[in-house]
């Protein structure tokens, strides 16, 4: 999560505004703290994560005020899909260009197609990282859980950015390079 969540940041999959990461394992979900870009700066330490009993939901390491205003969309996808073993948040750039535009990123790149098994949608706008918008989220993903032991699964966030939830973090991440590649390649095919 800690090698994750900081190439991330050098990659520019997501901004110093924030993003955030979890992953389900033995029994817990760990979970990226807020601000983790923002003050941070993604330079992560093993203690900063917070951890989570899977079951109860109950925080068991760290600090709950520390919990992202983005946790209720994570714990609902583990909640609502139980083959779902990491979900990812971002800002980047290129994504957020049709996430703004409130449009679904087409397929423009053989690895997006071969990643993302096609288009990839924009949720329903609703007021920004509120209970509502944790519903539309989760609702889009459990809609597509068959999916997910196959691939990632992703969706843009209107004005916002990028979820992805998968069956461990490597592919929540691959799908996130590709979608960002994309992204720039479906913009930039539009100038010529």
């Amino acid at each position: 999560m800690i090698n994750t969540g900081r190439l991330m940041f050098d990659r520019q999959l997501t901004d110093a505004g924030g993003g955030n990461i979890s992953v389900r394992h033995n029994g817990l979900i760990y979970v990226t703290p807020m601000m983790a870009g923002e003050k941070l700066r993604w330079q992560l330490q093993p203690d900063d994560l917070i951890a989570l009993d899977e079951n109860t939901l109950e925080v068991v390491e760290n600090d709950p005020t520390m919990m992202t205003r983005e946790s209720m969309m994570h714990l609902g996808i583990y909640e609502a899909i139980p083959g779902v073993g990491a979900v990812l948040h971002a800002h980047p750039r290129y994504c957020l260009v049709y996430a703004a535009a409130k449009k679904r990123l087409d397929v423009y790149t053989e690895n997006f197609e071969y990643f993302a098994g096609g288009p990839m949608e924009c949720v329903k706008e609703v007021a920004g990282t509120s209970p509502e918008l944790a519903k539309e989220v989760i609702s889009y993903f459990y809609n597509r859980r068959n999916e997910i032991p196959e691939r990632a699964v992703g969706a843009l966030i209107p004005n916002h950015g990028i979820v992805i939830a998968a069956k461990d973090l490597d592919e929540a991440f691959t799908l996130l390079d590709n979608a960002e590649v994309n992204a720039m390649v479906g913009l930039f095919q539009k100038l010529l």
